[in-house]
């Protein structure tokens, strides 16, 4: 898989796990270890999740990844 697709992927990974301390599916007590484990995830793979322009690029919306799993799986 070219780096860019990981990086689609990687991002649409991070943006569900946000989505789900929005919306109550992570308890309290989780949120702080999920939202390190976003930072060292996006670091992990290059993707900088505070430079607009490349979420801009990389972003796979409209589509979200929990859809492509419920059409797909």
């Amino acid at each position: 898989m070219a780096a860019a697709k990981k990086q689609q992927l990687v991002l649409a990974f991070v943006d569900f796990l946000n989505e789900s301390i929005q919306d109550g599916t992570v308890k309290d007590d989780d949120k702080e270890g999920l939202d390190v484990a976003i930072e060292c995830i996006g670091e992990a793979f290059g993707i900088d999740l505070s430079d607009d322009a490349q979420r801009k690029q990389l972003s796979i919306k409209p589509a979200k990844l929990q859809t492509i799993f419920e059409v797909f799986l």
